[in-house]
């Protein structure tokens, strides 16, 4: 953000955040606005004192409604909130003396200050800055980008080692995590365990007649989210407070609810973000290292032997409890009807929102497990290295061992209070011995590194039965004229679709690296972000979602022994759609030779060693590559 003043021709530029705040005037009614938070503004400190009501007969009865003292200003309010500060009331004197305004967050002083003490200098200033929704979608963009760009780099980098922070995180939670019948009770990792927090009972209370009137617009929406309150309460997960009393380490936590299109339940989410007075609960809350294993790793290793199994814990942060001492620190506002008292309620589990949650979750699930590493010892490594926040993907040599891989992971976790459900397997002699209430989907959908549960356009999908991997390709976040031709999309509106495809393997780096150059042409060209691309770029880019549309049609064999066996090598079939002066749309790269690889090289029993090599090489426009497996006998 750019601050500058009137007066000369220097400015400020800053780092500054969109914050959502609550004001109040002296008879306690809230108004809430959207403002930018910055470090410091340096405002001049306003004197009121040398405005002497009593002189000024019109000012008399205003003198104890109106500021007094050696002020600085907090909160600079623009046109943008206007309502907030329109004159309701006016009272005045003569031309030569002061003047006052009520305004709806209370009274205002104008016009001339005394002589003696005027100051050389007055200040006006002008701050220029994105609307809220230019910056909403601006901060969308960037999160797509990130997350695209994560993806694209699994298995590059490496974990730093754990900072201070991270280190005593890890000490607090080791000390204050107890097993209390057969569920884990941790305290939340203060950074001060003396902070005392600002009164965030009047934002929280604002956010929760926001959902409300989203309620009362949609009634199917209003449903799903008080099934998921009503969950809470059935599974005590959380309970109403009787004793509200205030402590210094008591904060209010604001709530919403986001639409998953491929489930039916939406998700609550606690927004331990939000800040009051400039700071969050996750400002005053240790996030902890990231104990994620590699998602890449676990991704390969689930194609490693023959037999495929999935399945996921459920509700996992829920199921670990807070302890009693930092519970006040999750009260959130509720009820079911807008026309009842609002009562006040806290959580009594770990919450998903807050930034220690990951971490938390991981550290006690690896606690829990770590109880039987002498009596199950594979069972406690598959839940340390193949297990990705609540979802467990793995790949087991044959039946027998998956079976009974499966029976000790689930009492392992069953000990700590974590039940694992949705299972999911290739081999029907597996699924015969779960109970079928815990089974799950006959596809199962990766939806990893989703935020908030987000629609991604293109996901990967495994289809157990014919045990082959696909693209769940899904067009719910693009409008419809978009992607029927009848509408041209923006420079914006083909980011958000490029940059929202879930490729680990890289499966498709041959179709995703032609929507890339066609985006870097729109840059070449210097088309804003709100623009209609032009007519050479709009038909490359229709070719592109054509084909975008038929990697529905495309399967992979998972094993990739089996594919080895049989000549495959993952390779793609579909129909090349070539442009000028670009690689081919949905190329494909070539099969191997007849016989390049032996079904008798290709059992799990035949080898010690398993290595992956990759070779690669870059251009101007991308790069190209190719991978070897390499079994050592």
């Amino acid at each position: 953000m750019r601050v500058r003043g009137a007066w000369n021709n220097t400015e400020l530029v800053c780092e500054t955040h969109l914050v959502d705040l609550t004001l109040s005037n002296r008879e306690g009614h809230l108004f809430t606005i959207s403002a930018r938070s910055v470090d410091e503004l340096n405002l001049p400190t306003q004197n009121t004192n040398v405005v002497n009501c009593k002189k000024f007969e019109h000012l008399t009865k205003l003198q104890d409604r109106l500021c007094s003292g050696q002020l600085k200003p907090e909160i600079l309010i623009g046109q943008d909130n206007y309502h907030l500060l329109v004159p309701l009331e006016v009272v005045t004197g003569t031309p030569q003396e002061p003047c006052a305004t009520r305004t709806p967050l209370g009274w205002c002083l104008h016009g001339k200050a005394p002589a003696q003490v005027a100051h050389s200098s007055h200040v006006t200033m002008f701050i220029a800055n994105n609307s809220y929704e230019d910056s909403r979608l601006l901060q969308e963009i960037h999160e797509e980008v990130q997350r695209s760009f994560t993806f694209d780099s699994l298995g590059v980098g490496t974990k730093p080692r754990p900072n201070y922070d991270e280190e005593r995180a890890l000490e607090l939670l080791e000390r204050t995590s107890t097993l209390v019948n057969g569920r884990w009770h941790v305290g939340l990792p203060w950074k001060d365990e003396n902070c005392k927090m600002p009164d965030s009972f009047p934002y929280a209370l604002s956010r929760l007649k926001a959902v409300e009137r989203k309620m009362e617009k949609c009634s199917q929406y209003a449903e799903r989210y008080r099934d998921r309150v009503q969950h809470l309460f059935h599974n005590d997960y959380a309970q109403v407070l009787t004793n509200t009393e205030v402590t210094d380490r008591t904060w209010y936590l604001s709530h919403f609810g986001v639409d998953n299109p491929n489930k039916k339940k939406l998700r609550l989410v606690y927004d331990a973000a939000a800040k009051t007075n400039g700071v969050s609960l996750n400002d005053y809350l240790l996030k902890g290292p990231d104990l994620l294993k590699s998602l890449f790793g676990i991704m390969l290793r689930f194609r490693e032997h023959r037999i495929a199994v999935t399945g996921d814990i459920k509700d996992m942060f829920l199921r670990i409890k807070i302890r009693n001492e930092d519970q006040n620190a999750l009260r959130f506002l509720y009820r079911s009807n807008p026309n009842e008292p609002v009562k006040t309620y806290v959580m009594t589990s770990l919450i998903f929102g807050a930034n220690c949650s990951p971490f938390i979750a991981q550290h006690i699930k690896n606690k829990n497990a770590q109880r039987f590493e002498s009596t199950y010892p594979a069972a406690c490594e598959a839940i340390y290295n193949n297990h990705y926040m609540d979802d467990y993907i793995h790949s087991l040599p044959n039946e027998k061992i998956a079976i009974q891989s499966i029976r000790e992971i689930k009492m392992i976790h069953q000990q700590g209070g974590f039940e694992v459900r949705n299972w999911t397997c290739n081999s029907k002699q597996v699924l015969e011995t779960i109970p079928k209430e815990d089974l799950g989907e006959a596809a199962v959908r990766f939806n990893i590194g989703e935020q908030y549960g987000s629609e991604r356009t293109l996901g990967l999908i495994w289809y157990p039965h014919e045990d082959a991997l696909g693209f769940d390709v899904s067009f719910k976040k693009i409008p419809e004229n978009l992607i029927n031709g009848t509408q041209r999309p923006t420079k914006r509106d083909m980011l958000r679709v490029v940059m929202s495809i879930f490729d680990v393997y890289g499966f498709l780096a041959p179709f995703t690296i032609n929507g890339k150059i066609i985006l870097q042409e729109c840059w070449q060209r210097n088309i804003e972000w709100d623009d209609t691309i032009p007519d050479t770029i709009y038909d490359k880019w229709c070719k592109w979602i054509k084909c975008l549309k038929e990697l529905n049609n495309i399967r992979l064999p998972r094993y990739y022994h089996e594919a080895a066996a049989k000549g495959a090598s993952e390779s793609v079939t579909e129909p090349v759609v070539s442009q000028t002066n670009t690689p081919p749309l949905c190329a494909a790269p070539a099969p191997p030779a007849p016989g390049q690889f032996t079904s008798q090289l290709m059992t799990d029993a035949s080898y010690t060693n398993l290595e992956l090599h990759v070779f690669c090489d870059a251009s101007l426009q991308n790069n190209v590559h190719s991978c070897l497996l390499a079994l050592e006998k």
